[in-house]
């Protein structure tokens, strides 16, 4: 099997993954519209308004764990004394 034929064969998987996120996408989107309705009638006004604050609250502690953990560690410098950020390979002080 040649390289351009390898090619095509990813291209086409691509493509049609691409079309499968974007049909899981929007129906996804779709399906949570449809269904508001009836979540509105069942849980009622009160307990939607408890479920979306318990979902803002995940959502906010989510992304602020996820924050704190791509953000690389600190050490002091001996010599200076200044904050320096370390890299991969950042020796111990």
């Amino acid at each position: 099997m040649g390289i351009k034929e390898k090619i095509q064969r990813h291209r086409g998987g691509l493509l049609e993954n691409t079309v499968m996120l974007y049909i899981l996408q929007f129906s996804n989107m779709a399906l949570g519209l449809v269904t508001q309705g009836y979540q509105m009638r069942v849980l009622g006004v009160e307990l939607i308004g408890v479920l979306g604050a318990a979902q803002y609250a995940t959502n906010f502690s989510r992304s602020s764990s996820t924050l704190a953990l791509s953000t690389p560690p600190r050490r002091r410098s001996p010599a200076s004394g200044r904050t320096r950020t370390c890299s991969t390979r950042c020796s111990p002080a």
